[in-house]
């Protein structure tokens, strides 16, 4: 489910646009060694200050052109009109030069406002037993496992996802000027060229690299990069401890396929799962059995595999007690 979400123009790209756009006016107007000091300082103090002077320059670059042509076009009516007659005439006022380059300005500023609209926010959710692949805005592709909310914010500088919870995979359309970041849990994932997966549930992040690399950052101490992953390489984060290994990309990739591989994990936890990812609720009336050890490779859409596996591997038995509801129950109880 695709939901838009009002666009807040207070965001740090829309600030940083705005002084792009003043420093931009003070270089066009002459700038002073002082102010040039200033400026430079301001560049080198944030990726996104450069990327937004390139952008309000390049719209300077357009607008001067379009300024310079309606100059040539009124020279060349004036020109006419004084021919015609026969009579010189002197223009009071701002020199012509000036009248264009101040209306550059202006389309510059413009420019701003008009990157300002084509920012986009959009939330999609995912319902239990759903799954859903999307094309953002940038041509960047996102693919949704079930019971998973994400926020997306593209804009003319910063391209984000937040990962609310749930898991996604994140196919990136690479933009050296905007980068493409996911925040989930207390990490921030930065591209590096890349399609990577993001796993954010009951207090765990999981980030998996497909291709390319992925920049890990630490939300908590100012950004600090904590690791940066390659292909085939994970990141686990949870109560505070990072773990980096090598992944297991079948089992962690089984769910764009609609299984769920359960390794050695138990029985609470994988009754956890089936109820996180599809509408069943799994009651285990034994609290005893929560610890049972389960392996094994299921689909989604059989749930009576899997407890049937159960029953033949360990002395339970279950029932369906109402539609999409089960209880898993010891068979020595059962009997009695």
């Amino acid at each position: 489910m695709k939901e838009s979400t009002p666009v807040s123009f207070t965001a740090e790209d829309d600030a940083i646009l705005e002084q792009a756009a003043a420093w931009l006016t003070k270089v066009q107007e002459g700038i002073s060694p002082a102010d040039r000091a200033l400026l430079q300082h301001w560049l080198q103090a944030d990726p996104l200050h450069a990327a937004a002077m390139d952008l309000v320059h390049e719209t300077w670059l357009k607008s001067a052109a379009a300024a310079r042509s309606v100059a040539a076009r009124e020279r060349s009516f004036r020109t006419s009109t004084l021919t015609r007659a026969n009579a010189p005439e002197r223009r009071r006022g701002v020199p012509l030069g000036l009248r264009w380059a101040a209306a550059a300005i202006a389309c510059v500023l413009l420019g701003v406002f008009a990157f300002r609209s084509a920012t986009t926010e959009v939330t999609y959710r995912t319902g239990r037993g759903e799954t859903t692949s999307v094309e953002l805005s940038d041509g960047s592709r996102l693919r949704l496992d079930a019971a998973t909310t994400v926020l997306i914010h593209i804009g003319p500088l910063v391209r984000r996802a937040e990962l609310i919870n749930g898991e996604a995979e994140f196919d990136v359309a690479h933009e050296a000027r905007r980068p493409f970041r996911v925040e989930a849990g207390g990490f921030r994932v930065r591209d590096i060229g890349t399609r990577f997966t993001v796993r954010n549930r009951a207090g765990t992040v999981r980030v998996i690299v497909l291709e390319g690399r992925v920049e890990l950052r630490d939300a908590q101490t100012s950004g600090s990069t904590a690791a940066e992953l390659g292909p085939g390489q994970q990141a686990v984060e949870s109560q505070g401890r990072l773990v980096i290994s090598s992944a297991d990309l079948q089992s962690a990739l089984a769910w764009r396929d609609g299984r769920i591989v359960l390794d050695d994990v138990a029985l609470a936890d994988a009754v956890a799962e089936w109820r996180t990812r599809m509408p069943v609720e799994i009651a285990i009336s034994d609290p005893s059995l929560a610890r049972l050890r389960v392996t094994g490779t299921y689909r989604l859409t059989d749930l009576t595999a899997f407890l049937n596996a159960l029953s033949r591997i360990y002395p339970i038995t279950w029932q369906e007690t109402s539609t999409h509801r089960y209880e898993i129950r010891s068979r020595a109880r059962s009997e009695n």
